[in-house]
C-alpha cells in the first residue's frame, strides 16, 4: 500500500513538472510572439532621389547625387565642371518619381568664406522623365579659379542639395580629355580597335600581369583588353571630371560589364577606370591609367568547392572577414554586400545586407559607402556598420554611420541607430577604420575627428572616452580590442608625458608615464603597442622634417610585458613607420641629428587577431587571379542561398557626436586616382601616400597645396628677392602649414627636389636650407635648376641631377608657399 502511494505521488509530481515546463515554454513563446507582433517591420525600398548631370555637348557627365543635408564644402572633391565661355551651365536632372518646383544656385569660394553669386532658375524644361535647365552664371567669377557651386532643388516633398566645383578658363582641355578617356575604355573591349591604345601604354614587369582586378598603364595589352574573358560592357558609362588643374586633368569612368563562361554562366562585374591626363599642344599624354574591377558575388552554387567560397576577381583588401569563436559562422563583405556562411550540417549562405537592386545601378549601386563587420556571435548574430552615403531607406540622401544587427533566431536585420555626419564619405571611412569595435559588454567604440566614443548598444547612451586628439596621438590594435592615446592636454604630439592604454573588452586600463621622458604612440603590431620615449636632452630638438626624434623604441603587450626596448648609445630615431609586422626608422646622431643610416625591427606578430577568416588567391584560368574564402565543413555538398525575412526599424535612434575636435594646426589631405587616401599633419606624410599614384594634396579648406603633375616645363622667376620677400619674413612663424590672406606657407621638407619645383612653377621661389643658411630655388628647365643667393644677389645654374644629390645631402630642407585665391 505504501509503495502504491509513493508511486502515485511520484506520478503526480512528474506530471506537475511536465505541466510546469509546458507552461513556461508557452509563456516564452507567447511573449516572443507578442514581442514580434509589436515589432515594426519595413523594407529598404527602392532609391527615390534624383541624380543631376552636367550636359557636355552630347554627353551627360559629372553625376551629382542628392544630399538632404548641407554638406558645406565636403562634397567639393566629387567633381569639377569646366564652364563654357559664355558661363551658361546646362544641367539635366533625372527626376525618377520627383518633380522640380524651384532651383536655386549659390556660388562661393572653396573655403565658403565669400559668397560670389546666387539666384533662382525659372526656365525649366521637362521631357522623358528628365528636367533640363541652364544656370546663367554672371561675370563675377575670376578665370582660372575654382569655386563651389551648390544647387538647391525643391521637389515639394524634399529640399535636395547638389554640389560641384566650377572653373572658368580660356584653356579648356576637359572635352578632349573626356573624349580620350571614353575612347580608351570603350576600345579596351575590342582587341582590334584597342591597337590604337598602344601609344599610351607603358607595359613593363612592375605590375602583376595575371590580375584583372587591378590593371594599370604598366599592364600588358592583353590585360588591358580583358585577357580571354570575352568581357563586354553592360549598361552606361558614367564619366566624372575629378580634377582639372592647369594642364592636368583626372577623369573617372564607372561602368558594369559581363562575361559568359563556356558553360553559359553569365558573371557581372563593376569597374572603375581612372585616367590622369596631361595636355600638350601636340597631343594629350596619359600620365597614369588605373582600372579596378570587382566581380559581383551572387552566391551561386558553382562558387563552393574544396572548403572554399570563390569570391572571384577583385582585391584582397576589399574582402573583410570575421568568424565566430566556434568557427560555425563566417561573415564577409564583397563590394557593397554583407554575407554570412553557416558551416553547420544544412550549409547556408545568407545575404544579410546590400543596397544593390535588380536595376538602376546608378543609384542603388552608387559606391559612396562601406560595410564593416563588428562581430559574429556563436548563435549566428552579426553586428555591422554601414557608413558613407546612404543609398536607400529612411536615411537616403544623408552621409553618416548606421549600426545594424542581424538576429539569426528572428531572421531579422535591425537598424539600431544612425549618426548623421556631413562629411566626404571616404573621410568618414578613414575615421571609422581607425577604430570600430564592439565589446562583449555591449559597448560600441568609435574614433571620430579626434575623439574616442563609446555607445551603449542597449540604451544608446554616448560617452566620450577621450577628445582633442590628432590621429597621430591615437592608435588601435589589429582587432580593435586595445587602444592607446596620448595626453590631449599636451602642447603637441611630441610633448606628451603620459600614454593611456585600454582594453575595450575588460575596461581595464593602465598609464605609461616614464619619469622625465616624453612618450609618443607609434602604432600597433598585431595586438602589441609600439611607442617611443624621448629623453629630456632632445625633447625640444627638431629634425628638418619638424619632428622630435625618440631615444628608445618599445613594444609592450596588454599585460604590460615589455617585449622590445630598442636603443643605441649616441643615436636617436626618426621617420618611424610601423606596419606589416615591421618597424622601420632612420638612425640619427644624437648631437647634430645627422643621418647615420636606417634600421628595422621585425616582429613575429604574436597575439594577432585570430577571428579573421583566411583569404587566399589562385589562378582560375580565364579569369586569372581570383580570391577564395576558406571555410569549414564545405566539402562538395550543396549550399542553400537565403535572404533575411525582415528589416526592423522600430528601435532606430539618431545620436550625435558632440565632443570638441582638436584644431591645433592645419592638416593635409591626400588624394589620388579619384579617391581620398588619408589625412596627415605634415606635407611629407601626405606626399608619401600619393606620390607613386601621381596624386595631389589639399588643406581642409580645399586649397591645392601640391600636385605632382601640374607643373610647367620651363620656369624662370624674375626679381626673386621681391617675390620671396613675404615668405622670408614669415619663416620664423612656420609651424607646418600657415594660411595667410594671400598665400599658404608650408614646410616642404622631405620632398625631393623635383617635387618642390611644383611651388616654383606657381611663381614663388622655394627656400632651400644648407645648414644654417639658405638659397632660393628660382627656376628650372629640363636640364638645370636656377639658384639665387639672397646674401649677394647672385644667381647660378646647377644640373638637375647634381641639385637632387646636393639637397638630398642637406636633408631636403625646403620651405615653400602657394598663392591663395578666394
Amino acid at each position: 500500500m505504501k509503495k502504491q502511494t509513493k508511486k502515485r505521488i511520484y506520478r503526480i509530481l512528474f506530471m506537475s513538472g511536465i505541466f510546469l515546463a509546458a507552461l513556461i515554454v508557452y509563456f516564452i513563446f507567447s511573449f516572443r510572439s507578442m514581442e514580434r507582433s509589436n515589432t515594426v517591420y519595413s523594407t529598404m525600398g527602392d532609391p527615390k532621389l534624383p541624380v543631376m548631370f552636367v550636359k557636355e555637348q552630347d554627353l551627360l557627365i559629372n553625376p551629382m547625387h542628392a544630399y538632404l543635408q548641407d554638406m558645406g564644402n565636403q562634397a567639393a572633391r566629387d567633381s569639377i565642371t569646366v564652364l563654357p565661355e559664355d558661363r551658361k551651365l546646362a544641367l539635366v536632372m533625372q527626376d525618377y518619381d520627383s518633380s522640380i518646383q524651384t532651383v536655386q544656385y549659390e556660388i562661393r569660394s572653396l573655403d565658403l568664406s565669400h559668397l560670389i553669386e546666387n539666384g533662382t532658375v525659372t526656365d525649366l524644361g521637362t521631357s522623358d522623365g528628365k528636367t533640363s535647365f541652364t544656370v546663367p552664371i554672371q561675370n563675377l567669377i575670376a578665370k582660372d579659379q575654382e569655386y563651389l557651386l551648390k544647387l538647391t532643388v525643391d521637389t515639394g516633398e524634399d529640399t535636395l542639395n547638389f554640389y560641384t566645383r566650377i572653373l572658368w578658363t580660356d584653356q579648356n582641355y576637359a572635352a578632349d580629355m573626356i573624349s580620350l578617356a571614353r575612347s580608351f575604355t570603350e576600345k579596351s573591349f575590342d582587341k582590334t580597335a584597342a591597337r590604337e591604345l598602344t601609344q599610351y601604354m607603358e607595359s613593363n614587369d612592375t605590375v602583376d600581369q595575371t590580375d584583372l582586378g587591378h590593371v594599370t598603364i604598366h599592364s600588358s595589352f592583353d590585360q588591358i583588353t580583358w585577357g580571354n574573358t570575352g568581357m563586354k560592357p553592360d549598361g552606361d558609362f558614367y564619366l566624372t571630371v575629378k580634377e582639372m588643374s592647369g594642364v592636368m586633368g583626372e577623369i573617372q569612368i564607372v561602368y558594369e560589364s559581363e562575361c559568359t563562361s563556356d558553360q553559359g554562366t553569365v558573371t557581372k562585374f563593376r569597374n572603375e577606370d581612372n585616367y590622369l591626363l596631361r595636355y600638350d599642344p601636340q597631343r594629350i599624354f596619359m600620365m597614369n591609367f588605373d582600372r579596378r574591377t570587382e566581380e559581383l558575388f551572387d552566391g551561386s552554387g558553382d562558387r563552393f568547392k574544396d572548403n572554399s567560397i570563390a569570391i572571384g576577381i577583385g582585391s584582397e583588401e576589399a574582402i573583410q572577414t570575421q568568424a565566430s569563436d566556434s568557427g560555425q559562422f563566417t561573415a564577409f563583405t564583397t563590394g557593397d554586400a554583407l554575407w554570412r556562411y553557416d558551416a553547420s550540417d544544412h550549409g547556408e549562405l545568407t545575404q544579410i545586407f546590400t543596397y544593390r537592386g535588380e536595376n538602376d545601378s546608378l543609384r542603388s549601386d552608387y559606391r559612396a559607402h562601406k560595410i564593416r563587420v563588428l562581430s559574429v556571435q556563436n548563435n549566428g548574430d552579426v553586428n555591422f556598420l554601414v557608413y558613407g552615403y546612404i543609398n536607400r531607406g529612411k536615411h537616403e540622401g544623408y552621409n553618416g554611420i548606421v549600426y545594424y544587427t542581424y538576429d539569426n533566431s528572428e531572421d531579422t536585420v535591425t537598424e539600431n541607430f544612425f549618426i548623421r555626419i556631413p562629411e566626404n564619405y571616404e573621410q568618414i571611412a578613414w575615421n571609422v577604420e581607425q577604430l570600430s569595435y564592439i565589446s562583449s559588454g555591449g559597448m560600441l567604440y568609435l574614433y571620430y575627428e579626434g575623439s574616442i566614443y563609446g555607445v551603449d548598444i542597449n540604451s544608446m547612451e554616448v560617452v566620450t572616452i577621450a577628445e582633442g586628439l590628432e590621429q597621430s596621438e591615437f592608435a588601435s590594435s589589429e582587432s580593435g580590442r586595445y587602444i592607446a592615446w596620448q595626453d590631449p592636454a599636451a602642447s603637441d604630439r611630441y610633448h606628451s608625458s603620459k600614454l593611456m592604454f585600454m582594453d575595450l573588452d575588460s575596461d581595464n586600463s593602465f598609464t605609461i608615464s616614464p619619469d622625465g621622458d616624453n612618450v609618443r604612440i607609434l602604432g600597433f603590431i598585431g595586438e602589441d603597442l609600439v611607442y617611443g620615449l624621448t629623453e629630456a636632452s632632445v625633447q625640444d630638438t627638431y629634425t628638418t622634417m619638424q619632428e622630435v626624434p625618440v631615444s628608445r623604441i618599445c613594444i609592450e603587450d596588454a599585460e604590460q610585458n615589455i617585449k622590445t626596448d630598442y636603443h643605441k648609445e649616441g643615436l636617436v630615431f626618426a621617420n618611424i613607420e610601423v606596419g606589416g609586422g615591421r618597424i622601420h626608422f632612420d638612425k640619427l646622431n644624437a648631437g647634430d641629428l645627422s643621418k647615420q643610416g636606417e634600421d628595422s625591427i621585425i616582429s613575429n606578430l604574436e597575439g594577432a587577431d585570430t577571428t579573421k577568416a583566411s583569404v587566399e588567391s589562385e589562378n582560375s584560368g580565364v579569369k586569372q587571379k581570383i580570391y577564395l574564402l576558406k571555410v569549414k565543413n564545405l566539402g562538395k555538398r550543396s549550399v542553400s542561398l537565403h535572404t533575411p525575412e525582415h528589416l526592423s526599424v522600430e528601435k532606430t535612434s539618431s545620436i550625435e557626436f558632440t565632443a570638441d575636435t582638436k584644431s591645433s594646426g592645419q592638416l593635409f589631405y591626400a588624394w589620388s586616382m579619384g579617391h581620398f587616401r588619408g589625412r596627415t599633419q605634415s606635407l611629407r606624410e601626405a606626399w608619401n601616400l600619393i606620390y607613386e599614384d601621381q596624386g595631389y594634396v589639399t588643406d581642409q579648406n580645399q586649397h591645392m597645396i601640391w600636385n605632382r603633375d601640374d607643373k610647367e616645363t620651363i620656369v624662370h622667376i624674375k626679381d626673386p628677392a621681391s617675390k620671396a620677400q613675404e615668405l622670408i619674413e614669415k619663416l620664423p612663424e612656420l609651424t607646418g602649414l600657415n594660411l595667410y590672406e594671400d598665400m599658404i606657407m608650408v614646410n616642404a621638407s622631405g620632398l625631393d627636389l623635383n617635387s618642390v619645383l611644383y611651388f616654383v612653377g606657381k611663381g614663388i621661389p622655394v627656400v632651400a636650407y644648407s645648414g644654417e643658411s639658405y638659397q632660393l630655388v628660382t627656376g628650372y628647365d629640363q636640364f638645370n635648376i636656377r639658384l639665387y643667393n639672397p646674401g649677394d644677389g647672385t644667381e647660378q645654374l646647377m644640373g638637375r641631377e647634381d641639385g637632387e644629390n646636393y639637397f638630398k645631402d642637406q636633408g631636403y630642407h625646403f620651405v615653400a608657399s602657394v598663392p591663395v585665391k578666394n
